[in-house]
């Protein structure tokens, strides 16, 4: 009965399904916020595997060329084999009723493909959002896919690197399930875009808009937070401006409505450094007059909040 009539009052009262958003979305944050510990230990677990994964693999690989070149010393020396040792790819299968040595090159992801090595090091260097970006791109190519065979199209299954490296690594771990891995990197990415939202990550993908309206999203919603006081505010509210300086060399945003409405983002060299001069830095919040025209007010300390 309650949740009939919580259904009808959201869809006849606007103020209050706002309301009921706000309430539902601070819940979700919350919880993507208490149980971040547990995420974050997630991704790195898997992220750990397979940079073991890709230890033992160089060991071993360098443990075959040892006898590769014993091999040849032996040849020059005493005749030798008449074969030398093969030193075959990891994803070339043994041939029927072979034991495959022990010492013979590991089935790590990071030997299978160019694409698979590309993934491979995305998933060791890169953010989760990232991460969890292109597994997100290759589910939907998997869909669609899919979608075209019941049609009764016949086409080449969709190259999915990423999914396949996180597939290998939860195989080769068998108290982690794939869909619990897939989550687990989902709800950090979550997690992260509520604690500080990828400011760098976006600027480093050259998302300058995506990164201001998020910088401006972060700002907007202090005015809603009522569990902090004034001073807790103040230092996060400064927090943020201080990581725009990093990124834009001017970001001018309407005290009145709070949205950005000038955005530069700093220049950078031939090797992607940002070049950065202080003096030049406009950021903070301005006052805008009745033509629309941008004049800092005197208390916003040379446009820096």
């Amino acid at each position: 009965m309650l949740k009939e009539q919580v259904a009808k009052r959201l869809a006849t009262d606007e103020k209050y399904a706002q309301a009921k958003a706000r309430l539902d979305k601070l819940n979700s944050d919350i919880f993507f916020i208490r149980y971040e510990d547990y995420f974050a230990r997630a991704c790195d677990f898997l992220r750990r595997t397979l940079l073991r994964e890709r230890k033992a693999a160089k060991n071993r690989l360098k443990r075959q060329m040892k006898k590769h070149r014993k091999w040849e010393r032996e040849a020059m020396n005493e005749g030798g084999p008449s074969k030398p040792i093969q030193l075959k790819p990891s994803h070339e299968a043994e041939p029927e009723g072979v034991t495959k040595d022990s010492e013979s090159p590991p089935s790590s992801p990071s030997q299978l493909d160019e694409a698979g090595e590309e993934a491979a090091n995305t998933f060791v260097h890169e953010h989760w959002a990232k991460i969890d970006d292109i597994l997100s791109r290759e589910d939907t190519k998997v869909a669609q896919w899919a979608s075209k065979k019941l049609d009764g199209r016949n086409e080449l299954p969709p190259s999915t690197p990423m999914i396949d490296l996180l597939e290998k690594l939860t195989d080769d771990q068998c108290f982690v399930a794939y869909l619990e891995a897939r989550n687990s990197i989902t709800n950090y990415s979550k997690r992260n875009d509520i604690a500080h939202s990828h400011i760098g990550a976006m600027m480093k993908e050259n998302a300058s808009n995506k990164a201001a309206k998020q910088i401006q999203e972060d700002l907007q919603n202090l005015a809603y937070i009522t569990c902090m006081d004034k001073s807790t505010l103040d230092a996060t509210r400064t927090a943020i401006f201080t990581t725009a300086r990093l990124f834009f060399q001017q970001l001018k945003i309407d005290r009145t409505t709070g949205e950005v409405f000038s955005m530069v983002p700093w220049p950078k060299d031939k090797h992607g450094k940002y070049i950065r001069k202080e003096e030049e830095s406009s950021v903070g919040y301005v006052d805008l007059d009745e033509n629309d025209s941008a004049s800092d007010s005197e208390d916003n300390n040379d446009g820096y909040y």
